[in-house]
């Protein structure tokens, strides 16, 4: 089954506005001006209808937008006669939208899959034997030798031990509470 991007179903009022755009061409063609008039008007009313209750819903929530000044560029045009200008506005608003929804979209995958890439384990050197034991990385405390391990032709290869120089226990899913990191 196919997934369908958050931007594409929230991008509907794109796809609305050139339709309504594309059937305005095809009455300003047959000389229906009126009715271009009346389509335009109308769909941007109902756009900025749209617009305001969103906006107020997100006002409710403490977030705020130009969400305002579409609504009143919307209303402004219309009544000046502008009724492409109007089409114009509501395509950039909900044009933007869709950008904004992709872009969130994107970086968010982006993000994860960096997060996956997070080393696990570490390689925590006992400093009275030397020896190297596999710890969670979560354990990882202030004063910690540690083992660093680089890819060397798509192998992991060992290189000279390092201190952990970080305030605290690494990681923000750490069970142990600062007190129980050995500090040096």
């Amino acid at each position: 089954m196919t997934r369908i991007p958050a931007f594409v179903v929230r991008s509907r009022i794109v796809a609305a506005t050139i339709v309504v755009g594309l059937i305005g061409l095809a009455l300003w063609a047959v000389e229906a001006t009126a009715a271009v008039r009346w389509l335009f008007s109308g769909y941007g009313l109902v756009i900025a209808l749209i617009e305001l209750v969103g906006m107020l819903r997100r006002l409710r929530r403490g977030s705020f937008g130009i969400d305002l000044l579409a609504i009143i560029a919307i209303v402004a045009t219309i009544l000046v006669g502008e009724y492409v200008a109007t089409v114009l506005i509501v395509l950039m608003l909900a044009g933007g939208a869709a950008l904004e929804d992709f872009a969130a979209g994107r970086a968010a995958r982006e993000l994860d899959a960096l997060l996956k890439r997070a080393p696990q384990i570490a390689h925590r050197l006992d400093p009275d034997s030397g020896e190297a034991t596999d710890v969670p990385a979560t354990e990882v405390c202030v004063g910690d030798l540690l083992l660093r391990a680089r890819r060397v032709h798509g192998r992991h290869e060992s290189s000279r031990p390092q201190r952990h120089h970080r305030e605290g226990c690494r990681g923000a899913r750490s069970t142990l509470p600062r007190q129980n990191c050995r500090l040096r």
